[in-house]
């Protein structure tokens, strides 16, 4: 199997905050030697290489880089000095069964670190497919809800839909000053959109005028443009017939 290192996998992270998260993935399957843990957290260091060795005859208490202070919680010297663990130590501590607490699976501790990041499944809470965790850190999910981010926008959506709300966004739009071609299509289209939406209200508006009722100032019948009753004596009808006269 090949290993993995923490870096490769993890590019521009802090060592001790994914050791941490690490180390607390898995459960060990066999009884931990206490004379090999360290004295802090009272776990074996993860990984091995995390080990150290407070270098004083007096204390020589084995401990996690990461529980390290400025004094040994011990003896309560200053650290100074400190000395990798024994190899026969980092040996147990590489082939101790362990559990991983995702899946259950057993393996020895030196594979864990791998396993975690590549063959471990995590569901997308989003759109529910499995990814390994490698994957999943750069996995975009179309089903997942995000903001426009845009400064005065504030409408959440499904990230499928991010570039269609963009294209109608004006807050997205106006945002790069310096893009006028990006400018003008939204003026462009925002002016095509105004227009549209203007005749279909000048066409909804005359077909309710047409419908209004009126009364004839010469015969008193009542008539309307939308029903073609006009009345012979109504002006608009004398006037036609003047016209086509």
């Amino acid at each position: 199997m090949n290993k993995t290192t923490l870096f490769e996998t993890t590019p521009g992270s802090t060592q001790s905050y994914h050791i941490e998260k690490i180390r607390n993935c898995f459960s060990y399957v066999e009884k931990l030697s206490r004379p090999i843990c360290c004295g802090v957290c009272n776990k074996y260091p993860y990984p091995a290489t995390n080990g150290v060795l407070h270098d004083d005859l007096a204390c020589e208490r084995i401990l996690c880089k990461t529980c390290i202070t400025d004094t040994c919680p011990f003896c309560t010297k200053l650290m100074g000095d400190v000395a990798r663990v024994p190899r026969y130590a980092m040996n147990i501590y590489n082939s101790v069964q362990v559990k991983c607490n995702e899946c259950d699976e057993e393996m020895e501790r030196e594979f864990y670190e791998n396993h975690y990041w590549e063959d471990c499944l995590i569901i997308c809470e989003f759109c529910h497919i499995a990814f390994n965790r490698v994957d999943l850190s750069v996995h975009s999910c179309p089903e997942e809800m995000i903001n426009c981010g845009s400064d005065g926008c504030s409408l959440s959506f499904k990230r499928k839909d991010l570039e269609e709300h963009l294209d109608e966004c004006r807050y997205y739009i106006l945002e790069g000053l310096g893009n006028y071609d990006c400018k003008i299509k939204f003026l462009v289209n925002t002016s095509e959109l105004l227009f549209q939406r203007v005749a279909a209200a000048e066409e909804h508006i005359s077909s309710l005028v047409d419908q209004i009722p009126r009364k004839c100032k010469n015969c008193g019948k009542d008539f309307s443009f939308g029903d073609g009753s006009v009345c012979r004596y109504h002006p608009v009808f004398l006037w036609i017939n003047a016209i086509s006269n």
